[in-house]
């Protein structure tokens, strides 16, 4: 979540924010498992007759981001935070969700490069590579709304991605809009049975969002995603 501005050489940023998205993915399954141990039983979670492994999920985010440019040129950038997951899985007739207790992981890196600085007449145009893990338990499983008992499991998520920014300063606003292609490979363990049911989607979607100058150093950002995710993003950046 930034704009096409580069950072000046020497300095960096750190940023703090929230965000909400919700997706639903289809997974070409190359690997699957039908049961979850739940408790002394186990529960069919997902249909062993499927190719396809389509889900509603919705993800909250809680992100502290760290962006450097120390030589000029690439600007580099890690990242770390809290998630809160929840996926629902059709299984025959009825429908299966797993969602979490207590808050996973997320960790991150990325780099980008500005391709055409921004002038008095023209927009600045970056690209922008990086990759991001989120992991979490989910221990409780739901179906059809019905709450079944306690599971063992954890959702691991990989994310590579590609995207491209363009954005325009207009006083102490600056709009920016861009698109980004990723490839999401997913792992859904069940740690009691040892059972995995794995899958990977690609992605195309289209942001676009605003940064408001505070003051010379601070700034607040919106962000929204479209197509291939809906999210809403809301943070606060300060540079030094």
């Amino acid at each position: 979540m930034d704009t096409a501005t580069q950072l000046e050489m020497g300095y960096f940023r750190v940023s703090l924010y929230h965000t909400e998205s919700s997706y639903k993915p289809e997974f070409s399954m190359y690997s699957k498992r039908q049961d979850i141990k739940v408790g002394n039983i186990n529960v069919d979670y997902l249909s062993i007759t499927e190719s396809q492994l389509q889900s509603d999920s919705d993800l909250s985010q809680s992100v502290l981001k760290i962006v450097v440019n120390p030589f000029g040129g690439f600007s580099w950038w890690g990242k770390v935070g809290s998630t809160q997951y929840k996926i629902k899985i059709p299984s025959y007739s009825y429908t299966n969700e797993l969602e979490t207790t207590n808050p996973g992981i997320l960790l991150g890196l990325g780099l980008k490069y500005q391709v055409f600085p921004e002038t008095i007449i023209t927009p600045g145009i970056v690209i922008e590579y990086s990759v991001s893990l989120t992991e979490n338990r989910v221990d409780r499983l739901f179906n059809d709304g019905v709450y079944i008992g306690p599971v063992s499991n954890k959702v691991r998520n990989i994310e590579n991605q590609l995207s491209f920014n363009i954005s325009k300063i207009f006083y102490k606003i600056e709009p920016y809009l861009g698109v980004k292609v990723n490839r999401n490979e997913i792992r859904l363990i069940d740690e009691e049975s040892l059972g995995e049911t794995r899958g990977s989607k690609d992605n195309i979607i289209i942001f676009l969002g605003s940064k408001l100058n505070l003051y010379k150093n601070e700034s607040l950002i919106f962000e929204v995603n479209y197509i291939g995710e809906t999210s809403i993003s809301l943070g606060f950046n300060v540079g030094y």
